[in-house]
């Protein structure tokens, strides 16, 4: 059905370092989140999956325009369509990259910065 769980974002936003957790429908871990410096301008942040590599998040976050690589490839970049009255986006994900994570991640990322 469309109501199943893929994924559940969860985060510990008071702290410091701040830090999300993305975990799968069965509670497993499946990356995690963390802040670099905050600029007003760029942003970086760097998300580690369960297997170890890590994704690189790079530009406006408040804007909501930033691309996340891996090893120096493109795997996700994330657009703000601002003509909208609800918040939309294009997210245009690699070959080979989970739809649902990608997904995940643009949450917490949204999340991260309405609370920061």
């Amino acid at each position: 059905s469309s109501d199943d769980v893929v994924y559940r974002v969860r985060g510990r936003l008071m702290g410091i370092p701040k830090q999300m957790t993305i975990s799968d429908a069965s509670g497993n871990e499946s990356a995690s989140l963390k802040a670099q410096m905050f600029s007003p301008i760029k942003s970086r942040m760097t998300l580690t999956l369960e297997d170890g590599r890590t994704w690189e998040l790079e530009g406006s976050f408040i804007e909501k325009e930033y691309a996340i690589a891996s090893e120096g490839r493109p795997v996700v970049q994330i657009t703000q369509k601002w003509v909208t009255i609800r918040d939309a986006y294009t997210l245009d994900v690699a070959d080979g990259i989970d739809p649902g994570l990608a997904l995940a991640v643009l949450w917490a990322v949204d999340r991260w910065v309405e609370r920061d």
